[in-house]
């Protein structure tokens, strides 16, 4: 199953991921990190978003601005973790594709 995250350039855009976890997560932070390549030393966006506790099931939210989106066009890697102190654990990795959109 494929789990891209698509968005056009300069738009604002919502993410919501589930998460099931044995784990109690409430002390956790929630991260989207986006990179061009996935050896990149450094991000091309990063986005920290809230961990919620619904009906016993964890819901990460995002909310990504224009200027998270203002990335050039193309195909980069997402990952999105969960962190507390030194545990991290990554929920999710796969494609992050910023389109070209008309409105500049």
């Amino acid at each position: 199953m494929s789990n891209t995250i698509s968005v056009y350039q300069n738009n604002t855009r919502s993410v919501i991921c589930y998460i099931s976890s044995s784990l109690t997560l409430t002390d956790y932070d929630t991260y989207l990190s986006v990179k061009k390549v996935v050896t990149d030393a450094s991000m091309s966006m990063a986005s920290t978003g809230s961990l919620n506790l619904v009906s016993g099931s964890y819901t990460g939210s995002f909310a990504l601005t224009q200027t998270d989106t203002s990335m050039a066009t193309g195909a980069y890697t997402y990952e999105l973790s969960v962190e507390s102190g030194s545990n991290r654990y990554t929920v999710i990795r796969d494609d992050f594709i910023i389109q070209d959109s008309v409105l500049h």
